[in-house]
């Protein structure tokens, strides 16, 4: 009895009475997604709401409301990136120690990004070399994934 209770009331989301994730590693990755998801829901949210109470001053409120319309969007790609790792890296090998590393090394490059994009989107320059290090480490992030694969044989 004191295993069914156990299943019925601490079932995850992995299989029926996992209640962990299958190596720490993935915990990791998990978390810098969904700090990212958390990251772009606020740009969401903010948004909007800039526009509102900035659009009825003088002076250079439109370009702060633009920010953060830039930031959501930015915000919005760097999740999908770090989604796309994700899934990757649980679909293949899995999330060795690098791979982990590589992943938060991209979003620390990520949240550069975002603020590169949000305060300085003028700079094209800037937003190409605040990316160029995510889009590298996210190459190897997914020649990291299927390492074992038959083609690499």
């Amino acid at each position: 009895m004191d295993n069914f209770v156990h299943l019925s009331a601490r079932q995850g989301g992995t299989a029926p009475g996992v209640n962990h994730f299958p190596t720490g590693g993935m915990k990791a990755l998990w978390i810098a997604t969904f700090t990212m998801f958390i990251i772009w829901l606020v740009g969401l949210l903010l948004a909007p709401i800039a526009a509102r109470f900035l659009s009825g001053r003088e002076g250079g409120e439109a370009g702060m409301s633009r920010n953060f319309n830039n930031l959501a969007r930015a915000a919005r790609d760097a999740f999908l990136i770090l989604l796309v790792t994700t899934l990757v890296t649980q679909a293949g090998y899995g999330a060795s120690p690098g791979v982990v590393a590589l992943h938060w090394v991209s979003f620390g490059f990520l949240i550069l990004w975002l603020l590169v994009n949000t305060f300085a989107p003028n700079l094209w320059w800037l937003e190409f070399l605040a990316f160029l290090p995510v889009a590298v480490l996210q190459v190897i992030n997914f020649a990291l994934a299927f390492r074992g694969a038959p083609s690499y044989r």
